[in-house]
């Protein structure tokens, strides 16, 4: 009995640290991106117009198909994890039967929606932050997740979406993902702890740097990935870009 309560407590402390987790994305994917949401959705550039950035979702999609295990079938349905603005989705929804969004932030679904409004065969839910339990089993042909996993400060909420994906697939469906193996440094370990101190009692900003980690890169090990897709009734078909931050992991359901 002793053993049980003891185990029972360390998942209610692993609970409540993956809700303060989920509470800071929640704060961040909902307030401060709202000051410049297309930098902080592609930063790879500064003053995106929206025409611009949602255009380039062609590429991006394409990119996000770029394998040779899978091709779209107008029968197939998808879901698209971390959809966000519906950059990629708009440009899914001419190739499958039905596109499935979801999201953390209400603020970014909303502007998914206002782009995706001619398109009868999107669809959009708000998400928990941990799981897909508003999807049900074995529904959909094809899983994606584009730089999403790495925006997660939490190392076992994106174990945990890995094996939802699992989950919400088809019999030979195909999940594909993104995901950091980068090694971080131990300055970088130290410095991610500090702003988690500093967030944690309100500071905010700290010489011209935001302390929140909702969109910091959070590292995966690379055999703990393979475990749980293993573990998730998926079996690996293709990895690509191991020990960088882009690392790409296409898996099939079994």
């Amino acid at each position: 009995m002793a053993r049980r309560n003891f185990r029972n407590y360390l998942k209610s402390l692993r609970r409540n640290k993956m809700e303060k987790r989920i509470k800071i994305m929640k704060e961040f994917w909902d307030g401060e991106i709202k000051k410049n949401p297309y930098e902080f959705l592609a930063s790879e550039k500064k003053n995106w117009n929206p025409e611009d950035y949602f255009a380039q979702g062609r590429s991006e999609a394409a990119k996000a198909l770029k394998t040779e295990f899978y091709q779209p079938e107008s029968e197939h349905r998808m879901l698209e994890i971390g959809c966000g603005a519906g950059r990629l989705i708009y440009f899914f929804a001419d190739m499958f039967k039905e596109v499935h969004g979801t999201d953390i932030s209400e603020y970014l679904l909303g502007m998914a929606k206002e782009r995706c409004k001619e398109k009868n065969n999107v669809f959009l839910k708000l998400g928990n932050g941990i799981d897909l339990s508003c999807y049900r089993s074995e529904y959909f042909d094809f899983c994606l997740s584009n730089e999403v996993f790495y925006l997660i400060p939490e190392e076992e909420i994106i174990l945990n979406y890995i094996r939802e994906a699992g989950r919400v697939l088809n019999k030979n469906g195909i999940f594909r993902f993104q995901i950091s193996t980068a090694k971080k440094t131990l300055l970088k370990k130290f410095k991610d702890l500090f702003a988690d101190i500093l967030y944690s009692i309100g500071i905010r900003e700290i010489f011209g740097k935001k302390t929140s980690r909702a969109w910091n890169m959070q590292e995966v090990n690379v055999e703990k990935i393979k475990e749980t897709i293993n573990n998730s009734n998926m079996r690996i078909l293709e990895v690509s870009g191991v020990g960088t931050y882009y690392t790409w992991f296409t898996c099939i359901k079994c």
